[in-house]
């Protein structure tokens, strides 16, 4: 069971991921729907064009935001598809990841963009997390998936990814 009073801290967000919502915003076409899973403080909606149509998703219930906790497998709320699926600060704490990955693959049309802090010798685990995956693992993990991806940027210690169904 998740720790629920924990990702309602976590939802209050860092100010810094707004420039990491920033990076992702922008490989977003106008027009776009949206689905932001482990949404938090929702600060992705901000920069995404007025024509998008957002949709947060996220452990923490909240007015328009679908319920879901990927660890356990609900995924019962989401009941459509939406052209990109964005999932910043999430896949560190997957405890499965391929089963997730397989899973929000059948969200999207388009594009699916993550971020992900990749093992690096000498960079602590932060507490909470429950993988831990080099950039070479991460991207293997990808490939598993059916997704042809391409690193688009960097943000802090994270990389960003946008990803196709193959």
């Amino acid at each position: 069971m998740a720790d629920i009073e924990h990702w309602e801290r976590v939802a209050q967000g860092i100010p810094s991921w707004h420039d990491r919502s920033q990076i992702i915003a922008k490989h977003i076409p106008t027009g776009s729907t949206v689905l932001d899973i482990g949404a938090g403080a929702q600060t992705l909606e901000q920069y995404l064009t007025p024509e998008c149509e957002y949709q947060p998703c996220d452990i923490i219930a909240g007015l328009d935001v679908l319920f879901c906790d990927f660890n356990t497998g609900d995924w019962s709320a989401i009941e459509q598809t939406y052209d990109y699926v964005v999932c910043a600060g999430v896949l560190e704490y997957v405890e499965n990841l391929p089963a997730f990955l397989k899973t929000v693959c059948e969200f999207f049309t388009h594009e699916i963009l993550v971020s992900y802090n990749p093992f690096r010798p000498g960079i602590e685990c932060p507490e909470g997390w429950v993988n831990r995956f080099t950039q070479a693992e991460l991207e293997e993990l990808f490939d598993a998936a059916g997704l042809g991806w391409a690193q688009v940027d960097e943000w802090q210690d994270q990389l960003i990814y946008r990803g196709r169904k193959l």
